[in-house]
C-alpha cells in the first residue's frame, strides 16, 4: 500500500456509498469502511490517499490505520487532529440536513486546499 505524502487536490463523495450521522439505519454503523461497504467522508479521503478496502474495514477513522493520512493528525491534538476532528462532527452529528452537512465538508475540506466533490444519489429514506 502506498499512502500519498500531500493531500489530493480533490476526492470524491458517493452519496449512495455515504454513512452519516442519521444514516445508519440504511447504510450501517459509521466507519471508514463498514460490513455493508459504505464509507463516512473520511474513508472516501483516507482511500484516495492510499488505504486499502481491508486497512479501512470497521476502523473509527484515519489513526485507527496506523498510517500518515495527510492532514489527520497524529493523536497529538495538533491542528491536523482538530481538522480531523471536526470531519468526524460534520460527518457522524444526527439531525443535520444532508445539504448543510455537505456544505460543512466542503468548506472543512477547502479549507486546507482539498476539494470535497459530491455525486450521485442518497439512498431513498435518506434525510
Amino acid at each position: 500500500m502506498r499512502i500519498r505524502k500531500t493531500p489530493p487536490k480533490e476526492f470524491t463523495i458517493d452519496r449512495s456509498k455515504w454513512v452519516h450521522g442519521g444514516n445508519e439505519d440504511i447504510l450501517g454503523v459509521t466507519s471508514l469502511l463498514n460490513d455493508e461497504g459504505n464509507m463516512c467522508c473520511l474513508g472516501f479521503y483516507s482511500k484516495v490517499c492510499g488505504a486499502t478496502n481491508s486497512s479501512m474495514l470497521n476502523k473509527d477513522n484515519p489513526l485507527d490505520l496506523g498510517l500518515e493520512i495527510p492532514l489527520m493528525g497524529d493523536g497529538s491534538d495538533d491542528y491536523n487532529d482538530i481538522f480531523m476532528d471536526t470531519c468526524i462532527t460534520i460527518n457522524d452529528s444526527g439531525g443535520m440536513d444532508k445539504r448543510d452537512r455537505e456544505k460543512e465538508l466542503k468548506a472543512a475540506f477547502k479549507g486546507q486546499g482539498v476539494k470535497a466533490k459530491f455525486v450521485g444519489r442518497y439512498p431513498k429514506g435518506v434525510v
